[in-house]
């Protein structure tokens, strides 16, 4: 099937983003006792508020209050100087020919400052949609709805393209076709999901 628009995630799907907010949570919680790894996957694609509640409970730990904007500070720190695009994005954007919008759980600055720091900034102009603008984040579906009525599109003209099961079960609650991306090997990605895991397939999946 060709679609006429593509809804991506951004964290873990456009940007390689997730490491580094893994870091900022481990550098700045010290008694957050887990590996990098296994925190980046726990927390993937989550809100804010549900994220820092989990930690917080399982790993049985204070987090203070006021912790967002610190913690939205050290993450902007990181993506100024470390953050890249995931391998094969640049290409693989200049190659589709659909139209292109940004659902992502994060704030619309984090999005900006993502794009900008990663030269994609131009692929998606002011196609961004940010669960902070409408109050509902993922597995709701909300967000991609509310992605696919601003950009002009049925559901049924879309894909989401998502790194997350969360996201991914969002896509599906709003009856939206979705590819999980993995950058794993295949066998290790998410069962269930269609997966792929280079972004240079992306444009023969959507059917360009």
């Amino acid at each position: 099937m060709s679609y006429r628009c593509i809804i991506f995630d951004m964290d873990g799907t456009l940007v390689d983003s997730e490491p580094l907010s893994s870091r900022a949570w481990l550098e700045l919680l010290p008694d957050l006792n887990v590996e990098l790894e296994e925190l980046t996957q726990r927390i993937s694609g989550g809100e804010f508020a549900k994220v820092m509640l989990d930690l917080s409970t399982h790993y049985k730990i204070d987090i203070p209050s006021d912790f967002e904007p610190i913690f939205r500070s050290r993450v902007a720190e990181l993506f100024k100087s470390e953050l890249r695009p995931i391998s094969g994005v640049p290409d693989m954007l200049a190659r589709v020919e659909q139209s292109l919008c940004i659902a992502s759980s994060g704030p619309r600055a984090k999005i900006l400052d993502g794009l900008e720091q990663t030269g994609l900034s131009s692929y998606f102009e002011d196609n961004i949609f940010s669960a902070y603008d409408i109050g509902s984040w993922k597995p709701d579906p909300d967000l991609f709805l509310h992605a696919a009525e601003k950009m002009g599109f049925k559901i049924e003209d879309c894909i989401v393209v998502e790194d997350s099961p969360i996201g991914v079960s969002a896509a599906k609650a709003a009856g939206i076709d979705v590819l999980h991306f993995s950058q794993k090997p295949i066998e290790d990605a998410f069962p269930g999901y269609r997966s792929f895991t280079s972004m240079r397939e992306l444009p023969i999946l959507v059917g360009i």
